[in-house]
């Protein structure tokens, strides 16, 4: 809903998984300490928008 493409659920649940993997990654790159689940949820959620943001550059009829 953030980025304004609709998915399936389990399609949803791999950007998830990949979007937190993702996040923690980038986090650590950045040097930033992540701490609690708030933080974790906000790297997984930077993660997941990344992930679609690429997806709709790689495939802009499938938005």
């Amino acid at each position: 809903m953030i980025v304004g493409a609709r998915h399936w659920i389990f399609t949803n649940i791999l950007i998830g998984i990949c979007g937190s993997w993702l996040g923690s990654q980038l986090t650590d790159i950045a040097g930033v300490s992540v701490r609690g689940s708030g933080m974790h949820f906000v790297a997984a959620l930077v993660g997941s928008c990344v992930i679609l943001y690429v997806w709709q550059l790689l495939h802009p009829k499938n938005i």
